[in-house]
């Protein structure tokens, strides 16, 4: 779908498009936002991983987490099947929480 609009400021006339998947433009996009970004706040990054081991040492589950901007992301949390439906995924998510609040968060 192609619209055309002009804004309420004089500005050249301009076209919007929806583009389907749009991966190159919204990489541009991104990377424009991430530079302007750099450039007014603190950009640094804190990440780690949660991990919880089964008896035998075997990663049984756990979670990524990156810290930044005073907000964490989650990443890929996952239990093993085995050992789903007891409640280790919210400890997971405690224990990372908590991590993120100390990291700043």
């Amino acid at each position: 779908m192609l619209q055309v609009f002009r804004a309420a400021v004089k500005l050249p006339l301009m076209k919007s498009e929806i583009i389907d998947p749009g991966e190159e433009e919204f990489a541009f996009l991104d990377a424009r936002l991430v530079a302007f970004n750099r450039t007014r706040t603190d950009w640094d990054r804190s990440a780690f991983v949660v991990v919880l081991r089964a008896p035998d040492g075997a990663i049984a589950g756990g979670a990524g987490g990156v810290v930044r901007l005073g907000a964490v992301e989650v990443r890929a949390l996952w239990v093993e099947d085995e050992y789903r439906g007891r409640g280790l995924g919210r400890r997971i998510m405690e224990e990372l929480e908590q991590e993120a609040r100390a990291r700043g968060a």
